[in-house]
């Protein structure tokens, strides 16, 4: 269980997220021809970061992983290994004491940080309708993809890959997941509204390479006949 501050910015972070919540101007990257932003979103185990690593390698894409300040905060806070929960009650002590796109936001930070000029990002991990509304409103070419993959296959990989430690485990990160739905919490997850936004949903039918580049290979051609590139 971690502790809520009595700071309105979380600290050790607090002052790098400090600047972005300031920032009125995250959303204008003035000096970047538009990129192709494509953001993924889905449950747990699904194969997301799989396609967005096969991106990288083989499409040129830059990669952004969502949850990347939340691992980062976590191993300040002296969690060595985070998991999911501790993860996710980070995402919501964030979304309520800075705001509810901060992490978005933080993903924007990255992309004029790193990758200023790149004509293809990749964005890992959307799972929170706010953080859709930002990346929309900030990249003219933004499109979120969805990746789904059967209940069988999900706990199948997630008890050989790890990062889950039983079927029960992947049941209950679906419902924190979801909780936004179930609870009305605004700053927990909320992946079936943020699915339901998607312009495609890509169906994983299985977790070999082959099937994993096929479907990506197939969805990326349309992303970009779609936007005449």
């Amino acid at each position: 269980m971690i502790n809520k501050p009595n700071t309105r910015y979380i600290h050790p972070i607090g002052p790098q997220f400090s600047l972005i919540h300031k920032d009125k101007e995250m959303g204008f990257l003035s000096s970047v021809k538009s990129p192709i932003v494509i953001g993924l979103t889905g449950p747990s185990k699904a194969g997301k970061t799989q396609i967005a690593k096969y991106l990288v390698t083989e499409h040129d894409f830059g990669y952004i992983g969502i949850s990347a300040p939340l691992k980062d905060l976590a191993k300040k806070l002296g969690h060595k290994n985070p998991g999911w929960s501790e993860l996710g009650e980070l995402g919501c002590m964030l979304r309520e004491h800075i705001c509810e796109d901060v992490l978005g936001k933080y993903a924007l930070d990255e992309i004029k940080k790193n990758y200023r000029g790149k004509e293809r990002i990749i964005l890992d991990g959307i799972l929170h309708p706010k953080e859709v509304d930002f990346f929309e409103n900030s990249f003219h070419n933004f499109y979120l993809l969805g990746v789904t993959a059967n209940d069988k296959l999900r706990i199948k990989k997630a008890m050989e890959w790890g990062g889950i430690k039983s079927s029960q485990d992947l049941i209950e990160r679906d419902r924190f997941e979801q909780v936004n739905k179930l609870t009305k919490n605004r700053y927990a997850p909320n992946v079936l509204d943020c699915m339901s936004r998607c312009r495609r949903i890509l169906e994983i039918s299985g977790f070999t390479r082959e099937v994993i580049f096929e479907g990506t290979d197939k969805a990326l051609q349309e992303i970009l006949a779609l936007y005449n590139i």
